[in-house]
């Protein structure tokens, strides 16, 4: 919540500030208020996907169990992934913070 905020007011990506990136591109990025658990939810799936793996090894990257990686993914729940745990999804698949979080399109990190 606060990196989103603070991302937001001094226009930087998460990418850039977590150095998933050397430059902080901001034309496709997009000011949200808060994070959309439905599109983060989504998102992960498309990961899971793309990457063919299962919840299991996300959530053995991640250090939890998979009940509790599953948890971020149901929109129901009131919990967020902390912003360490996307990071590493991000470093290890390389895929966009921002995109995952739904703050962007662009789904892959440009060094």
């Amino acid at each position: 919540k606060y990196l989103l905020n603070d991302c937001n007011k001094f226009n930087y990506s998460i990418d850039y500030v977590c150095k998933l990136t050397n430059k902080n591109d901001m034309s496709n990025i997009k000011k949200i208020k808060k994070i959309d658990k439905d599109i983060m939810a989504k998102r992960l799936t498309i990961i899971e996907k793309e990457q063919q793996i299962k919840q299991i090894e996300i959530a053995n990257i991640l250090g939890v169990l998979k009940s509790t990686y599953s948890g971020y993914k149901n929109i129901n729940q009131p919990n967020l992934m902390q912003t360490l745990m996307v990071k590493k999804i991000a470093d290890k698949y390389g895929y966009s913070m921002d995109w995952i979080i739904g703050r962007s399109n662009t789904k892959h990190v440009k060094k």
